[in-house]
């Protein structure tokens, strides 16, 4: 019996290392393109009861709502963000702005006008990754902030969550976390990381989009980083309502979540981050969003 189980933990142990090479391979920038093709010969299309999409800037809690969210027995994801594995969406990163789509925003944007993008084909890529015996699939690239109308035209019965968050906190994050040479371009004049004006551009940028496409998007909820740390229970109840589910949350505050290799509790990182600002910095990000901050009901840091 004992070596029965051994066995299985073994080959459970080989299976998991398989997928994570598979996944490893077909990510961007090292993706295989004849074998996702080889792959996808095996695959149907994808058509599950429900897409959801999670959208919103960079650093904003999108990773951690992912996670959260797809706690739930009925909804399938997959670690990463979709638009690195298929060849049919371009990423920022790819045209050498990591973390800054806004500077490449003509080129990554679609709306439902767009027909030059084989959603199809996007579809069949994710087969790949999500789990098929579940009816919901949830998807979060942050680049799909500017593709929600394209999204909602070509995915079917689809779902947006949007996520704010403090554009102080956003802009320090984005700052910090971006590295400008990961993917061996060479990025100029931002080789030595971005200013913090740029970083509000793209959280000013990202969420005007969202707002003003919102409109025209009849299955979207938008939510607030700030207030799923404060009562994530609630918060994500409502959303699973939203979805159509039945609440099955079973983790507590304490929970420990895998976010970005750290291992951590839901918490609010914002005073965190904002302690990483100058004045100058503040008054830089104010010049660039004060607009949207204010619509937000965001106050300046005393510092």
């Amino acid at each position: 019996m004992e070596k029965f189980k051994n066995y299985l933990k073994q080959s459970n142990d080989i299976m998991l290392f398989v997928d994570k090479v598979k996944k490893y391979l077909l990510r961007k920038p090292h993706r295989i393109k004849m074998l996702a093709r080889c792959l996808s010969l095996f695959e149907k299309t994808i058509e599950p009861e429900k897409w959801v999409f999670i959208v919103g800037c960079y650093d904003s809690g999108t990773s951690l709502l992912k996670k959260i969210i797809s706690s739930h027995s009925q909804i399938s994801t997959f670690h990463g963000e979709g638009a690195f594995f298929t060849d049919e969406l371009i990423t920022p990163e790819e045209l050498g702005w990591p973390r800054m789509w806004c500077q490449v925003g003509e080129k990554v944007r679609l709306t439902e006008k767009d027909n030059h993008i084989n959603a199809e084909k996007v579809k069949k890529d994710w087969s790949l990754l999500f789990n098929k015996e579940k009816k919901i699939f949830l998807e979060k690239s942050i680049v799909n902030s500017a593709r929600i109308l394209w999204l909602n035209k070509n995915f079917k019965n689809s779902y947006f969550i949007f996520i704010v968050r403090n554009g102080y906190a956003v802009s320090e994050g984005i700052r910090r976390r971006a590295k400008t040479t990961k993917w061996k371009i060479k990025y100029s004049p931002y080789e030595n990381g971005y200013p913090i004006e740029l970083c509000a551009k793209q959280w000013f940028i990202n969420n005007k989009i969202i707002e003003n496409d919102a409109k025209s998007i009849k299955r979207f909820k938008k939510v607030f980083y700030e207030d799923i740390c404060e009562k994530p229970n609630e918060i994500i109840s409502d959303i699973y309502k939203f979805l159509g589910l039945k609440n099955k949350i079973t983790w507590t505050t304490g929970t420990k979540w895998k976010i970005h290799d750290y291992n951590m509790e839901i918490k609010n990182l914002n005073a965190k981050s904002i302690e990483r600002l100058t004045v100058n910095d503040i008054s830089n990000i104010e010049k660039v969003a004060s607009s949207m901050l204010d619509y937000y009901g965001y106050k300046p840091p005393v510092k």
